[in-house]
């Protein structure tokens, strides 16, 4: 039990991080401020180019052996 919640605190900010970045983007389109489909993709390429990072942030994070649960 403790394994799972140790598990979701590690992986809940990193999606939303994920997410957060996906909805930026196209808010920044709702808005206007975007105005061309290359600084679109452009955007949208910076916060997937960061996903990879985080993930294996991630699977670090849930590879490690918590002392603590012994």
């Amino acid at each position: 039990m403790i394994k799972l919640i140790t598990w979701c605190l590690k992986t809940i900010p990193v999606f939303l991080m994920l997410t957060f970045g996906v909805v930026f983007v196209h808010y920044l389109n709702a808005q206007g401020r975007l105005t061309t489909i290359e600084e679109i993709l452009f955007n949208t390429f910076v916060v997937l180019f960061y996903a990879p990072f985080y993930i294996t942030v991630l699977f670090k994070w849930i590879g490690e052996d918590d002392d603590f649960d012994n």
